[in-house]
């Protein structure tokens, strides 16, 4: 859910592979073209 907002909220973002170890969320930034982690709070 929290990923769905992330990405609706910034356009240049898109989920990638996203990896739920470590409560960690990865985002693609298509603009610097890097990946960004996003801590997923449960």
């Amino acid at each position: 859910m929290l990923y769905n907002l992330a990405g609706i909220r910034n356009k240049t973002l898109h989920l990638m592979t996203f990896k739920t170890s470590k409560k960690i969320t990865y985002f693609y930034n298509e603009l610097n073209k890097q990946y960004i982690a996003f801590y997923i709070i449960y």
